[in-house]
């Protein structure tokens, strides 16, 4: 990844920070948050994310498709690199639908907590 963010220029946009203690306390500042994993159980992560209000883009797997409560844009197919790239560019760039993403999670998901 480093490599590709370097041949792409992207240094001044892209961090791969690794492991941060306390993590969450940052997630208000990010502009997307994305969780790529080959395997999930229920990702306290994705939790995190969708009380900070933050859009996300994480895989079809595991319990990822219930904590986003079913929410298709914040979900792709596992190694389905255009499905990825398209959801991103959509996320990235459509306020109606980040706006739509925080009333399908205080409608399905804060209730329940």
């Amino acid at each position: 990844m480093e490599k590709k963010i370097k041949e792409k220029g992207l240094q001044k946009k892209v961090f791969l920070v690794g492991s941060v203690p306390n993590a969450s306390r940052f997630l208000k500042a990010f502009d997307v948050f994305v969780l790529p994993s080959r395997y999930e159980g229920f990702s306290i992560t994705v939790l995190e994310t969708l009380f900070a209000d933050v859009p996300m883009l994480v895989t079809k797997v595991g319990g990822n498709r219930e904590a986003v409560a079913g929410f298709d844009p914040f979900l792709y197919k596992l190694d389905d690199t255009e499905e990825f790239k398209n959801k991103l560019h959509n996320l990235l760039n459509d306020k109606d639908l980040r706006a739509r993403a925080r009333e399908v999670f205080k409608k399905r998901v804060l209730p329940i907590w």
